[in-house]
């Protein structure tokens, strides 16, 4: 939580939502022309971008599958598997060379990105010549090793992963697997009693039988693996599969298997491979907005009443004081399980009771305290009862937090923002950005208590532009930089002027010349230009600056160019609520009156459509004593980009 060095407005808030004009508010209280300052609501607007990938993990790991070299025959695949190794070189890529040839083995014993492994492996490959190759168990032993690996991963971790299948021959399978297997049962591979005992050992059940059970085999095996990988949680799979050479057979059983993963096939001349034709993953991907939800726990649309909740569980003080629980405190039997998640569970002869410390089956392996691994509001011994991730703030990757889903009634294993629960006319994605309830229809309330949402991306189709990225972001005590303009890399100078009353200018990236200085005296938002035009825009909290930065000061800014989505975000309508005193709220919140606003601000790869979704958030604490105290006393909070902190659980 932050709630310091915001910019607060006079007059009131605008509110966010993605994907949606605003929703239906009371337009008098609203208009462009009037925006009175409410004890009892506020708002946030802000310029936000979303994280460059490459700030965060998202590691590639390739299985390389290639078999032996052929004699007298041009051969450059030591040469192209170094250049794919030197493409995508990195503290996050990790290979797996396997070697096919009568059998299958990992050169580099699973992933590795150890450079003297990897060298070792391609000297191998590039000394190896056999002309026999079991595609068979080298696809097996790259799903072995991929398997191995996902189950070996942390969920998070996991969740981030590229899992890849670089597959190349230069020839059909050698023994074809229904000579070798007949052979193996000392069947004539030449007769149709061979084709018939295959196909009834290899693939059994299949109605009506494949007219090439060898080629179903192979894209049964590759699809398997798919499959295994998108259940098991992992970012995707991707399937390259090459052929080198000329052969019907590997053409077919190649390309089918490419076909079966919606992956990619590529026929190459003896001594022509080239694994860089088609990128393994985008070096440009970019996150796009997936959902911008603004919560306050502590206020609940009932019904459409607007209710208190003075402990944020979920449960409204007035349902709190007929079921008997504490309406200031969200666990009040104090057994790490909350009260509404036990209410809503409870049943006679249950093991959920909000009045009755449990011990509870699905948190057995849990340490106690419960740990909040994935930091979404939700204990992992809450997630193993409610079946969301311990490791992922949506497990169900529709853009909603977990929390917010389970604490409001909506389902977080199945994306349902387009279902219309209580059938009130406002899908249950809209009902939880607005602030009502997905299962009561409030349609009439929402008139008034919704928010509204607004998200304007700042290019026409939404997409991401290079911004620098500054570093420090931080330059001097209570100085901040918000962005800077441009799109080069390089470095530019921070300085601070002698005399009063403080001044400070920049230098051009790579420059050496100051622009025009600018008075910082007072603390604010300060746009400096350089002698071209550039901008930089500082945030300045005076009363640390004048006292920690000499005259005479400059800093050395690098900035590098980052890939971003950028939106200007605004909710208005923000319902303040005059909550309890809660004993364990700490110091920093003494009395009553206390309104926890979240924001989340979810973000998924673009074009990724079972990306997670990570979250950068912030928290804001409101304090609101009817009738008119409100604290922060302006009309909306201003969000900085540095105000939100990335959430990634590895």
């Amino acid at each position: 939580m932050r709630s310091v060095g915001r910019v607060l407005a006079p007059a009131i808030a605008l509110v966010v939502g993605i994907g949606v004009g605003p929703s239906c508010t009371n337009a008098q209280l609203y208009s462009a022309d009037y925006q009175p300052n409410y004890a009892s609501l506020t708002g946030i607007e802000g310029d936000l971008c979303t994280d460059d990938p490459a700030d965060l993990s998202f590691p590639l790991k390739v299985v390389v599958v290639v078999d032996g070299g052929l004699a007298n025959t041009l051969d450059n695949r030591q040469a192209t598997l170094t250049a794919l190794v030197n493409q995508y070189a990195g503290s996050n890529v990790f290979f797996d060379f396997v070697l096919m040839g009568q059998a299958a083995q990992s050169l580099t014993q699973g992933f590795t990105n150890d450079p003297s492994q990897i060298q070792t492996a391609l000297q191998s490959i590039g000394s190896n010549v056999s002309p026999l190759r079991d595609y068979e168990a080298a696809i097996l032993l790259a799903t072995t090793d991929i398997e191995n690996d996902a189950l070996g991963t942390s969920p998070g971790l996991r969740s981030r992963t590229h899992y890849a299948l670089d597959f190349v021959a230069q020839g059909p399978p050698d023994p074809a697997l229904p000579t070798l297997w007949c052979g193996a049962n000392q069947i004539d591979p030449a007769s149709s009693t061979c084709s018939t005992q295959f196909a009834g050992n290899f693939c059994p059940n299949v109605v009506p039988p494949p007219a090439d059970c060898e080629l179903r085999l192979y894209t049964t095996l590759v699809t398997e693996l798919a499959s295994f990988l998108q259940t098991n949680g992992s970012l995707d799979f991707i399937g390259h599969f090459y052929e080198v050479g000329q052969d019907d057979r590997a053409l077919a059983l190649l390309s089918s298997m490419s076909l079966a993963v919606k992956g990619v096939f590529a026929q190459f001349d003896y001594g022509s491979l080239n694994l860089l034709d088609t990128a393994l993953i985008d070096s440009n991907s970019s996150f796009q907005l997936r959902e911008f939800v603004v919560w306050n726990s502590n206020y609940i649309l009932r019904n459409g009443v607007p209710s208190t909740d003075s402990d944020g569980d979920g449960l409204t003080d007035e349902e709190e004081a007929a079921i008997g629980t504490s309406p200031v405190n969200p666990d009040t039997d104090g057994d790490g399980v909350g009260d509404k998640i036990e209410h809503d569970l409870q049943y006679p002869g249950s093991e959920f009771d909000p009045l009755v410390p449990g011990t509870f089956v699905e948190c057995t392996n849990i340490a106690i305290p419960f740990p909040d691994t994935d930091q979404d509001g939700l204990n992992d011994c809450e997630e193993a009862i409610e079946g969301t991730s311990a490791y992922l703030q949506d497990t169900d990757r529709d853009g909603l937090p977990d929390v917010i889903e389970v604490l409001r009634g909506l389902y977080p294993l199945v994306d349902d923002r387009l279902f219309d629960t209580d059938g009130d006319g406002m899908k249950n994605g809209l009902e939880l950005r607005q602030a009502t309830d997905p299962n009561a229809n409030d349609s009439a309330a929402a008139v008034v208590h919704a928010y509204s949402n607004s998200v304007v991306p700042d290019v026409a189709d939404g997409g991401a532009r290079t911004i620098l990225e500054p570093n420090p972001a931080y330059p001097l005590p209570g100085v901040t930089i918000d962005t800077v303009g441009g799109t080069s890399a390089g470095t530019f100078t921070l300085g601070v002027y002698d005399g009063s009353p403080l001044t400070m200018a920049v230098t051009d990236v790579n420059g050496s010349s100051y622009g025009p200085p600018v008075d910082v005296s007072a603390s604010g938002i300060f746009t400096l230009l350089s002698p071209s035009g550039q901008e930089v825009r500082l945030r300045v909290d005076a009363s640390v600056e004048l006292r920690a930065a000499p005259a005479g000061t400059s800093v050395s800014i690098a900035v590098t160019p980052t890939l971003r989505s950028c939106f200007h975000i605004s909710v208005q309508n923000i319902q303040l609520v005059a909550s309890q005193t809660v004993p364990d709220a700490g110091p920093s919140r003494p009395g009553g009156g206390w309104n926890t606003v979240h924001i989340f601000m979810g973000q998924a790869l673009n074009g990724a459509a079972d990306a997670p979704t990570i979250y950068r958030v912030d928290t804001i604490p409101f304090q609101y004593i009817p009738p008119d105290h409100k604290s922060p006393s302006s009309a909306y909070v201003t969000l900085q980009q540095n105000d939100l902190t990335t959430l990634v659980t590895n």
